[in-house]
């Protein structure tokens, strides 16, 4: 297969009122949700018209939504996690009618409680992620610790309501998930996010050591985060990290400006991509593991190819990203805008782009 080119690229927007933080595509890449600084979260369909079309809005937290993560396979089920210290879990089956008000179906109360003084970027989540097979959710927290949920106990709390269109799962309260079913302390180091491999047998972190250098810490998840493998990746703080699809790469970006590319069977960085010049907010593989793009403050996307990081493309930003997620079923990227500059309109600061990119390959 020859060079990888970027064609044409097709722009269509989903706006929320403020600032867009999160994106994540379903399972079957049919819908879109985003999440914003305006308490709500959003699921868009994207069609040929141009337009993100508002499907749904969920309302439930009281605070900033940080997150939004679909379940790995199934294209209704959501979690949001938010600054208001909760991570909620939805089932967004259309109800049966339109006065019917969408309301979780768990909830998971952040351990960590920060000081009352504590300034507002030191509340929520550090990042939440599920297993490769839906059945828990790896919470990190500010606290540089790490808690894993058992979500499998949701599937006998719903009550299924006789509604002519096949049902609907409702139920007047969100089940509380309490007790976590495993702990990993990473203190003294400094916690970004922390995944599954896609065996989900082992759990990768995003860290800072306390010499400064940015690093990813391995362990398994059974035997726990005392026996971990320590990587150096980077001069600065680690800030992110994902697997390719295909399980082969690692991509892992930096408060360096620097993107690393791994081969996960010996665990070596190969590559790395130096074309920022501020720090790496997210990384999302394609569907079929061949591009890797990658975002920070910069008015751009980068697009490269996942096995030696050479330049694709760009795609533009305005604000750079906060978030980037590919479609799991075609090339079509999606981010979350970044910060404006002060003094532009609410409805200039709060735009949520979904980006189409189609691409073209040299044989």
């Amino acid at each position: 297969m020859g060079r990888i080119r970027l064609g044409d690229v097709t722009v269509h927007e989903c706006v929320h009122r403020y600032k867009a933080r999160s994106v994540d595509w379903n399972s079957q890449g049919s819908k879109l949700a985003s999440a914003s600084i305006d308490k709500l979260a959003k699921i868009w369909s994207v069609d040929g018209s141009g337009q993100g079309r508002d499907l749904m809005t969920v309302a439930g937290h009281k605070g900033t939504v940080e997150r939004v993560r679909w379940h790995p396979t199934d294209p209704y089920i959501l979690c949001t996690a938010s600054v208001d210290q909760t991570v909620l879990i939805w089932d967004l089956r259309l109800p049966c009618s339109s006065s019917i008000q969408m309301k979780p179906i768990g909830k998971i109360e952040l351990k960590h409680q920060p000081r009352s003084n504590s300034s507002l970027s030191h509340y929520g989540p550090a990042s939440v992620e599920w297993h490769p097979d839906g059945s828990a959710l790896v919470v990190s927290e500010k606290d540089n610790s790490v808690y894993v949920y058992d979500v499998r106990q949701l599937g006998s709390s719903l009550t299924v309501a006789n509604c002519g269109r096949g049902g609907v799962r409702q139920q007047s309260s969100p089940l509380s998930i309490g007790k976590p079913i495993g702990t990993y302390r990473l203190h003294p180091h400094v916690l970004q996010e922390t995944h599954f491999d896609i065996s989900g047998n082992y759990m990768v972190a995003a860290t800072k050591a306390s010499n400064g250098m940015g690093t990813v810490r391995i362990w398994d998840a059974q035997a726990g985060s005392k026996n971990h493998t320590v990587l150096a990746g980077h001069t600065g703080s680690c800030f992110c990290l994902r697997f390719s699809p295909c399980g082969t790469r690692l991509a892992t970006g930096g408060a360096d400006a620097l993107v690393g590319l791994w081969d996960t069977s010996e665990m070596v960085c190969t590559h790395t991509i130096d074309r920022h010049t501020k720090f790496i907010r997210s990384l999302s593989f394609s569907h079929d593991s061949k591009l890797l793009a990658s975002s920070s403050e910069e008015p751009f996307i980068d697009i490269a190819e996942s096995d030696t990081g050479d330049k694709v493309g760009q795609i533009p930003a305005r604000y750079g990203a906060d978030e980037i997620a590919w479609n799991p079923k075609c090339y079509a990227l999606a981010f979350a805008s970044g910060e404006a500059p002060a003094g532009l309109r609410s409805s200039d600061r709060g735009t949520a782009h979904v980006t189409v990119v189609k691409l073209s390959i040299n044989a």
